[in-house]
């Protein structure tokens, strides 16, 4: 009996900026493979060095497909976030096709704003330091494949983690991370419980509209329309998905040019 050979299954780990990731494949490919050039968005955020001082945990009634494809487009926005003022507003918003295992909904404001307002967006109270005023205009929701959703703010950085919780529900799980000088504020109480309030009324929104759209999928009047213009990145995650389903290889952008590289 040789008990090296009954331990526990070994599986790749790495950290990068600070977030510790874990791949349950041993034959994957090296974790900066398949983030691409992701790294150039979260550059100025410094995130290794922020502090996470919060986290909410959320049931969504529905797979965790629907919720990943929730939010990679600004198309519901309309009908889903429509609070005054300019935050919710399409115009802002465009999907960018990332060049790596991600994709980003951007949005770009005549000021910063932040998500502090339940179910909306208002100027925050300070702001990461490294970030230019041009980035602090700058709203990014990052998804890195599969699961993976990073809020990035001119004030704070949120991480949400959808973990599939059976075919029908999500567990949604936010950490809110914020910078060293932010904390040690004299008013970071109201600060950091502005910025819970401002999530969660998009998760309340984001809640209901899942947990009605789920629902429909399964009536037998149910139709698959067409994509719109606003929602590429959908498409490019369900390309993604029906590789992995089918034990294909997911080309992505960056692929695609390493290899034209090299040719």
């Amino acid at each position: 009996f040789d008990s090296s050979h009954y331990g526990l299954n070994p599986l790749k780990v790495e950290n990068w900026e600070g977030n510790i990731m874990i791949n349950f494949d041993p034959e994957s490919r090296p974790l900066g493979l398949s983030l691409g050039d992701m790294g150039d968005y979260f550059k100025n955020y410094n995130m290794a060095e922020l502090v996470c001082r919060g986290r909410k945990v959320f049931d969504i009634p529905c797979n965790w497909k629907m919720l990943v494809e929730n939010n990679m487009e600004g198309y519901h926005i309309i009908g889903t976030h429509e609070a005054p003022g300019e935050y919710c507003k399409l115009e802002h918003w465009r999907t960018i096709e990332g060049r790596g295992l991600y994709d980003i909904l951007g949005a770009e404001f005549d000021e910063p704003l932040t998500m502090n307002v339940a179910g909306s967006g208002g100027a925050p109270a300070v702001a990461i330091q490294a970030l230019t005023y041009a980035e602090q205009r700058r709203g990014y929701f990052v998804t890195l494949y599969p699961n993976n959703l990073w809020a990035l703010q001119p004030d704070n950085v949120v991480c949400l983690h959808m973990i599939p919780d059976g075919v029908g529900h999500t567990k949604w799980v936010i950490d809110y991370h914020f910078p060293k000088s932010t904390i040690e504020r004299s008013d970071f109480e109201n600060i950091a419980q502005a910025a819970y309030d401002g999530v969660e009324g998009f998760v309340v929104q984001d809640l209901d509209v899942c947990d009605k759209t789920y629902r429909g999928y399964h009536s037998q009047v149910f139709k698959p329309g067409r994509l719109s213009l606003h929602e590429r990145n959908m498409h490019r995650f369900a390309q993604y998905i029906l590789a992995r389903v089918s034990n294909k290889e997911f080309i992505t952008a960056a692929d695609s040019m390493t290899a034209a590289a090299g040719s």
